[in-house]
């Protein structure tokens, strides 16, 4: 799954989603088969979780790989799908949610905050984009995707750091905004892409049955793999164009956002090629940020450049439910040029 692209064959990337069920079953039957003494199965079990084992690897961490460079300058960084601040929710969720999510972004101290599907409200009754920049005295960078009289939809980089350049990405038949944002640090200039890939877009029914494992329907079970299969394709095409920014960014870049794809997919394949997943560097444990239903999945990164940031420490953050994802916060140091990573 992870060398083969969706929109050559999006079958593959579907049974990856499955690859942690299959993994344990694999496990289990190699146990089954080394006490029964199948000794074909077994090294059948065994070979197919040793051809597989490079991707299990990208699921969880075990270990901090990090070692801080002394007296580096610190950046830290926080990416987060605040699910439009639980907007369409009744008056009291979506206030609290609201003052919960600018409550927590404010404690990270965060010198660079990347959200996605956010919600700016042009009367300034529903208040997030400005309330959240006079945390800091943030430069903001926004765009969107979508509006709905005055709601508008998309994405938001706040900086800490001068905003020395800024254009923004509409995918071709999707709401979904990617931003380019150039900051200046000190004498450094880095490159922030605050990206959104495209969404499932499962319905409420279908996120019931996809919640419910026994409950076998198959209207459902189409209806979700023709979901699976346009948003697999669209993600494809998606990451070509990212691809290619990321090729030719004249600075060093950090890649944050809902990817809304595992670490052993194409995706992830295609990002690590040039960047490296702080979470794979410095987190610990699964790091699951979307849990809506009983598979547990990372869909949330921040990737970066290591000719340029050293990543001591990445992690999760369990702030409840007042987003169907989790937020990611990763601390960087620069790398000075005449230090080498």
């Amino acid at each position: 799954s992870p060398v083969i692209s969706p929109g050559t064959c999006w079958c593959i990337a579907v049974l990856a989603l499955f690859y942690p069920v299959l993994f344990v079953l694999g496990v289990f039957m190699l146990i089954l088969t080394f006490f029964t003494k199948h000794q074909r199965l077994f090294f059948f079990f065994l070979l197919s979780i040793l051809a597989g084992w490079g991707y299990t690897g990208k699921l969880f961490n075990l270990k901090n790989h990090s070692t801080a460079i002394e007296n580096a300058k610190e950046i830290r960084v926080t990416s987060y799908n605040v699910r439009v601040f639980s907007l369409y929710e009744n008056e009291n969720i979506n206030n609290s949610s609201r003052k919960h999510i600018i409550h927590f972004l404010d404690s990270t101290n965060s010198d660079i905050i990347c959200l996605q599907e956010s919600v700016w409200d042009d009367r300034n009754v529903f208040k997030t984009t400005d309330t959240i920049a006079q945390l800091k005295h943030y430069f903001v960078h926004q765009d969107f995707g979508r509006t709905n009289h005055y709601y508008h939809f998309g994405t938001v980089t706040f900086s800490r750091y001068p905003i020395i350049k800024k254009y923004s990405i509409a995918f071709d038949n999707s709401n979904d905004i990617t931003l380019i944002t150039d900051i200046k640090i000190g004498t450094d200039t880095i490159r922030i892409i605050n990206t959104h890939l495209q969404s499932n877009h499962f319905s409420k029914r279908e996120y019931q049955y996809l919640d419910d494992p026994n409950n076998i329907a198959i209207e459902q079970t189409k209806g979700i793999l023709k979901r699976l299969r346009e948003a697999f394709i669209k993600r494809a095409k998606q990451l070509d164009i990212l691809e290619t920014e990321i090729n030719q960014s004249p600075y060093p870049v950090l890649l944050c956002g809902d990817f809304n794809d595992i670490p052993n997919s194409y995706t992830h394949h295609i990002f690590s090629k040039y960047l490296y997943d702080s979470f794979l560097k410095s987190g610990y444990g699964f790091g699951t940020t979307y849990n809506e239903f009983f598979l547990k999945y990372r869909t949330d990164y921040i990737f970066y450049d290591s000719k340029k940031f050293n990543n001591i420490n990445s992690r999760v953050i369990n702030v409840g439910k007042l987003s169907d994802h989790l937020p990611v916060f990763s601390i960087f140091q620069l790398i000075p040029s005449t230090v080498s990573n």
